[in-house]
């Protein structure tokens, strides 16, 4: 059985073998392909300055891309020192606190 291959959101017929990288990706990536959307609602990008596991260059593209898309209402913090595994705390809070900006007076 291919049961163990199996999980809530991806089965075995999403999965494609990438030549140029040699390994096995799940096609959803591209489904969900930020760079060519343009968001009609503000939009907060939040990213640790540290993070080596996914680049802060990564968020500064986004949303360069985003604006270039016609997106008008991008904020992007980012959190200084943050990485991947110590930013997640910060973020929640910056969240709150930028949610709680978009409450009328």
């Amino acid at each position: 059985s291919d049961s163990k291959w199996r999980s809530k959101s991806y089965t075995l017929d999403k999965l494609e073998y990438n030549e140029v990288e040699n390994r096995y990706q799940w096609d959803s990536a591209y489904e969900n392909y930020l760079l060519n959307w343009e968001p009609k609602a503000r939009v907060l990008l939040i990213h640790g300055e540290a993070d080596i596991t996914r680049a802060l260059q990564i968020a500064l593209n986004t949303l360069d891309n985003l604006k270039k898309s016609g997106a008008v209402s991008i904020d992007l913090v980012t959190i200084s020192g943050g990485t991947h595994a110590t930013a997640g705390i910060p973020a929640i809070v910056a969240m709150i606190e930028w949610f709680e900006s978009l409450r009328s007076p």
